[in-house]
């Protein structure tokens, strides 16, 4: 996994130092992240969009510390041309959590994962 520290290395070096939290945005595939300190931007679409990357809707968000991860669950309307939409949340909930561990071991955190926006469409498969 390519993991890209925005705004620099340094940065992001500096606040994992100084145990601070992060937003963090994992492509769909794992290929690639993009970690930026909380604070540095204020959403997830602009991390991505100041990365160079556009269309964030291929992206896994999250926030995470040295304590806890948490993962907005915004799955796409349509995730890999899976459906129906039950089998669509499926794997997208199963590589949510394949692929976000994956990331949090690459930068040293081993934290719980928490599931934001997780409603009740998800438990229907």
């Amino acid at each position: 996994m390519d993991i890209i520290r925005f705004p620099s290395a340094e940065a992001v070096n500096a606040a994992v130092a100084e145990d601070r939290p992060f937003i963090a945005a994992v492509s769909f595939s794992g290929e690639t992240a993009v970690v930026c300190p909380a604070g540095e931007i204020s959403d997830h679409g602009l991390l991505l969009a100041s990365a160079g990357f556009f269309g964030s809707d291929n992206f896994f968000r999250l926030s995470f510390d040295s304590t806890s991860a948490r993962w907005d669950f915004l799955c796409p309307a349509v995730y890999k041309g899976v459906s129906p939409r039950e089998n669509a949340l499926s794997e997208f909930y199963r590589d949510g959590l394949r692929i976000i561990p994956e990331f949090l071991t690459l930068m040293g955190y081993f934290t719980q994962i928490k599931i934001n926006n997780l409603t009740g469409e998800i438990w229907d498969f």
